[in-house]
C-alpha cells in the first residue's frame, strides 16, 4: 500500500487538513455552485493567457492573437486549420468575447436537440460537477451523432464556429471524436462519438440533467454520472500511459467529493469489464476511499 501511495501522483500540493475542509465545502454545493468556479477559474485563466498574448506580440496584427491562442491549447494543426476557415476576416469579426464555457457550449446542445442527438457532457465539466474543480480550455461531449445528422449540424453551426463536415464523417467511420471552435471565444468542444460497448450505453442511459447556472430556472444540460467519469478518466489515464496526473486528479477529486454516495457495485463491476479494476483500487486507497 504504501508504494501505491508513493508512485501514484497527489490531488495537489495543499496541506492534509486544508484540502478536507475544501472537499467538505464541495462535497456541501450544487453541481451548479462547482460549474460556476470552474467557469470563474478557466475565464480568468484564458483572459491572462489572452493579456500575455497581446502584450508580447505589441505590434502584431490584432487578428493573430486568437490564432495564437489555439495554437497554444490546441495545437499548431488546428490553428492552420482555423486560418483557412477564417480566412482572415476582419478584426472585428475575430477578437474574442468572454471565454465562458456555457456560451461556447449551448448552440451545440441546441442544435443536438433539433436534430434529436442524443448526448452528455463529460471530461472535465463532468469532472468538476461531481468534484473538485478546475480550470479547462475545452469542453467533452459524447454525442449519439449519425450520418444523416452531419449535413444538417454543419448547416446549424457553421456560422458561428469552426466545423468540418469531412472531419465528423471521418470521426463517425472511425468511431473517434471531432473539434468544434466557438469562433467568439476560440473554446473547443471536442465531440465522441460513442463506441459500440455496452459500458458505452450504459454510461448514455445513466446520465442525468443538472443546471449548469445558479440563476432561477437555469437550463439544464445531461452529465456523465460520477462513476462513469471516474471510469472514463480512468481509461484516459491508463491510455496515456497512466502519466497524467490532470487525469488521476480529476479522477480523487470526485472520489473525494462523492466518497460514499458512489456506487461500488457499478465501478467495480465494469472497472473488470474495462481492465481498469488495479487503477480503481489504487485510486480508492489513493483518495482514502472505501465500501461501507
Amino acid at each position: 500500500m504504501s508504494n501505491l501511495r508513493q508512485n501514484t501522483p497527489a490531488l495537489s500540493d495543499t496541506p492534509p487538513e486544508i484540502e478536507a475542509i475544501q472537499v467538505a465545502l464541495f462535497r456541501q454545493a450544487s453541481v451548479a455552485k462547482r460549474i460556476r468556479l470552474l467557469r470563474s477559474l478557466s475565464q480568468t485563466t484564458i483572459q491572462l493567457s489572452q493579456r500575455a498574448m497581446r502584450e508580447v506580440s505589441a505590434g502584431t496584427d490584432v487578428r493573430e492573437i486568437p490564432l495564437a491562442f489555439v495554437a497554444l491549447n490546441y495545437g499548431a494543426a488546428l490553428a492552420a486549420q482555423l486560418r483557412a476557415h477564417l480566412n482572415l476576416p476582419s478584426a472585428e469579426e475575430i477578437v474574442m468575447s468572454t471565454p465562458d464555457i456555457l456560451s461556447a457550449l449551448g448552440p451545440v446542445i441546441d442544435a443536438f436537440a433539433q436534430l434529436g442527438i442524443a448526448y452528455h457532457i463529460g471530461g472535465s465539466v463532468a469532472s468538476s460537477a461531481h468534484g473538485l474543480p478546475r480550470t479547462t480550455v475545452d469542453i467533452d461531449l459524447v454525442a449519439e451523432l449519425r450520418e444523416e445528422h452531419v449535413a444538417s449540424l454543419v448547416e446549424r453551426l457553421q456560422e458561428a464556429y469552426y466545423i468540418d463536415e469531412q472531419m465528423i464523417r471521418q470521426a463517425l467511420a472511425r468511431r473517434a471524436s471531432f473539434n468544434l471552435i466557438h469562433l467568439t471565444t476560440m473554446l473547443k468542444v471536442d465531440v465522441f462519438i460513442p463506441k459500440a460497448r455496452a459500458f458505452d450505453r450504459e454510461a448514455a442511459r445513466r446520465a442525468t440533467p443538472h443546471a449548469l447556472d445558479e440563476a432561477e430556472n437555469a437550463r439544464v444540460f445531461y452529465l456523465a454520472s460520477p462513476e462513469d467519469v471516474i471510469l472514463a478518466k480512468l481509461e484516459w489515464y491508463r491510455a496515456g500511459g497512466e502519466v497524467s496526473e490532470r487525469q488521476w486528479s480529476d479522477v480523487l477529486g470526485v472520489m473525494k467529493v462523492q466518497a460514499q454516495a458512489l456506487d461500488f457495485d457499478y465501478l467495480e463491476h465494469w472497472a473488470a469489464q474495462l481492465g481498469l479494476s488495479d487503477l480503481l483500487a489504487r485510486a480508492l486507497i489513493t483518495s482514502s476511499i472505501s465500501r461501507q
